[in-house]
């Protein structure tokens, strides 16, 4: 079971039973999910704040996701000094998206940040609008800025162990899914995965449709079953188990497959989204209420990738 951590005065949870409550005027839940491991969540707070990973390490923190602001970020130093008083010496950006490197700029400039080439060159490309989901989640999308761009230290390819400590890390980069390019944390002894946003827990997953590649998406959704885990910790939520991994996957591979169908049956390409959406099964895979929600940007994006996958299957006449 996971035991849970409460960073304020326990007189704010009613009798010590149920989950963990923060602080007042303090955004987080903490989560103890393995000895050492915690997991930072602000429940309350999902337009603004996101989960936090941090693994106690021999000389100090390792940290998963800045959070989406400078703001937020200072909320999660306040939070994990109330854990542990060790410095943050690592921190990792799984992916590009701003709620994962928005708030870089508030960490201490003796921590070490780390990404993937594709993270650290999206963050270079000033044309990648890397807010969107965020800004769709701001109360007022309109005014809402986006954070400083702090790049990375280290740049890793490949997988990445860090083994001090009572947990060996490590970071494996992942073939495709919300965001190319992203890095998820496994702690193997424990079959523990911290997955970000190539999870989502409340059936409103978001979909980039300029990067995100739904088969590639599919795809690691599928690999990441395969190794079983025993706990999988997302960007927003509780953690789960392989059940609800493979419950999420299927439902990407329907919207998938939705989209192939709608192609096969010849529907027209500005049609195939309205298509593929009217069915009944839409409402079992997806929260249709939620605010604001990211379905139809679902369909969107897998439309996208069957266009991309017929024009590479056209067959150019040859010249006579």
């Amino acid at each position: 079971m996971v035991r849970f951590v409460v960073i304020s005065i326990v007189l704010l949870c009613a009798n010590l039973v149920g989950p963990a409550c923060p602080a007042a005027n303090q955004p987080f839940v903490v989560d103890s999910l393995l000895d050492g491991v915690w997991l930072f969540r602000a429940p309350e707070h999902p337009s603004t704040h996101t989960n936090s990973l941090v693994i106690e390490r021999d000389a100090g923190l390792f940290v998963v996701e800045s959070q989406p602001s400078p703001e937020a970020a200072h909320d999660l130093l306040r939070a994990i000094a109330e854990v542990s008083k060790k410095p943050v010496q690592y921190l990792l950006l799984p992916h590009a998206h701003v709620e994962s490197t928005g708030g870089v700029a508030a960490f201490p400039e003796s921590t070490l940040v780390i990404a993937s080439p594709i993270t650290h060159d999206s963050l270079n490309d000033e044309s990648a609008d890397l807010g969107r989901e965020m800004r769709l989640r701001a109360p007022d999308p309109d005014v809402w800025t986006a954070p400083p761009r702090m790049h990375p230290e280290l740049i890793i390819s490949a997988g990445t162990r860090l083994i001090d400590g009572k947990h060996v890390i490590e970071m494996l980069p992942l073939h495709g899914g919300h965001f190319p390019g992203t890095l998820i944390v496994r702690i193997e002894t424990e079959g523990f995965y911290y997955v970000g946003p190539v999870v989502a827990t409340n059936r409103n997953p978001f979909a980039d449709v300029e990067h995100t590649d739904l088969r590639a998406w599919v795809s690691s959704l599928n690999g990441l079953s395969l190794l079983r885990p025993e706990m999988v910790v997302p960007l927003r939520g509780e953690p789960i188990d392989a059940d609800a991994l493979r419950r999420f996957r299927d439902s990407i591979t329907w919207v998938v497959g939705q989209v192939e169908n709608a192609f096969i049956e010849g529907i027209p390409a500005d049609e195939v989204v309205e298509f593929a959406m009217d069915s009944p099964k839409l409402a079992e895979y997806f929260d249709l209420a939620a605010e604001p929600s990211f379905v139809t940007t679902l369909f969107e994006t897998a439309r996208k990738g069957a266009l991309a996958q017929r024009r590479k299957r056209e067959i150019t006449p040859s010249r006579r």
